[in-house]
């Protein structure tokens, strides 16, 4: 009778065992519709415990599990194992945005947000981390986010961001300096590849794959094998702190390609600057540029790096209508030279002068700087020593530095010049 009683009991708990572990393990779902209901992204927190994602567009999927997270030290890898969802938070956006310059004077800013908190269940390295992720009505976006109260800075091996393309479709990728590549098909893609990358996905379905509102960090990039059609990201924020927040994984979605061009996306997913910021002498236009010209023959007078040249240029551009001269590299002495003073040397007097000769035939001059020059020098006093002078932008040559320097260096030169 004890035995009876005692296998009814071992078999009870087996029985609550398995259905204990069948409810901690299943696949959980969450579904984030884009406002017209045509566009579908679903976060799974899946049966090995990992996070992936996936897109659809009008019913195709084009975008099957990919996975979501970073690799910390130690390879542990986050969010992952019993990470728990502690909160979910669902928002409707329907705003309008006015941008200062462009096609249109009102965009519409229309959205669904997602907001996962996730806990993990040791604080053995980071303890809170958040999936954002919003569906616009021509693409989603999601980031990733630290809570202000988190209290660890962890260090980062690789983000586990990946993009697993449902089909082997058809690719271009924006390629630097050099000559875009494409059209090639995915499985043919090797090795490092650059955004925008932009696919075709069968007729009257296209994608472009970018990111937005970088802070922290490297800017994208890219990695694939040949004969795969999974994408990772390559490039690493390096480390998570409180309140970090990545840059937006951002995927545009068009029936043509045009509409992916159309899309404001990207610059609604950008942080509005501060309204102390005056942006009234932002001025767009066509510029004449005077490496161009350099060396160019005109009856008897001979185009040079030179005043009198840059005076020929000023009058031309005004009777032409243009807004603009820039003055390349050089004019202040050799670009590479440490020697080159950025605001004493070489041709700077005449630069003075030129500027002022321009103002009255209101043509702005926008000056060449070397990062040689920007770094040696103190960059904050040149940049107001050009704007005492009256120039009206700053073009900056080959920055120097490791991807993360480069996008804090771009931020800091921008925040100086506005």
């Amino acid at each position: 009778m004890k035995q009876q009683h005692f296998l009814f009991f071992l078999l009870l708990l087996l029985f609550v065992g398995i259905q204990s572990f069948s409810v901690t393990s299943a696949a959980k779902t969450y579904k984030l519709s884009s406002p017209d209901g045509k566009l579908l992204m679903e976060i799974t927190k899946s049966s090995d415990r990992a996070f992936y994602y996936s897109f659809t567009a009008n019913g195709k999927q084009l975008i099957e599990n990919s996975p979501l997270g970073f690799e910390l030290e130690q390879n542990i890898k986050i969010p992952s194992s019993n990470w728990m969802v502690e909160e979910l938070t669902r928002n409707q956006v329907n705003g309008i945005w006015k941008p200062l310059w462009g096609k249109r004077s009102l965009v519409s800013d229309c959205f669904n947000e997602l907001v996962l908190d996730l806990r993990a269940p040791t604080s053995s390295s980071l303890s809170h981390l958040q999936i954002i992720a919003r569906a616009y009505n021509d693409g989603i976006a999601f980031r990733y986010a630290v809570p202000k109260t988190e209290t660890k800075r962890v260090g980062v091996l690789s983000e586990l961001t990946a993009y697993n393309f449902s089909d082997d479709y058809t690719a271009w990728f924006y390629n630097g300096e050099y000559h875009n590549l494409g059209p090639e098909k995915l499985s043919e893609s090797v090795g490092r590849r650059l955004p925008v990358m932009t696919i075709e996905a069968g007729k009257l379905h296209y994608m472009a794959v970018h990111e937005a509102d970088l802070i922290d960090g490297q800017p994208l990039v890219l990695h694939t094998e040949q004969g795969s059609k999974q994408f990772t990201v390559s490039s690493n924020p390096n480390h998570l702190f409180p309140d970090y927040k990545s840059a937006w994984r951002v995927i545009l979605y068009g029936s043509t390609p045009g509409l992916l061009v159309d899309s404001h996306i990207i610059e609604l997913l950008n942080p509005d600057p501060s309204p102390d910021i005056d942006f009234s002498w932002v001025k767009p236009g066509i510029a004449v540029w005077d490496w161009r010209i350099n060396g160019a023959i005109n009856k008897d007078f001979t185009y040079s790096m030179s005043y009198p040249s840059w005076i020929r240029m000023v009058d031309f551009a005004a009777e032409q209508g243009f807004e603009y001269l820039v003055l390349d590299a050089d004019w202040y002495g050799p670009e590479h030279e440490a020697e080159s003073d950025p605001i004493a040397g070489d041709k700077a007097k005449d630069v003075h002068k030129l500027i002022n000769y321009a103002e009255k035939k209101k043509i702005g001059i926008w000056l060449y700087l070397n990062d040689v020059g920007g770094r040696k020098y103190p960059i904050e006093e040149t940049l107001k020593q050009y704007g005492t002078w009256g120039a009206k932008g700053v073009k900056y040559g080959f920055m120097n530095g490791s991807p993360e320097e480069k996008n804090h260096w771009t931020r800091k030169i921008t925040a100086l010049c506005a």
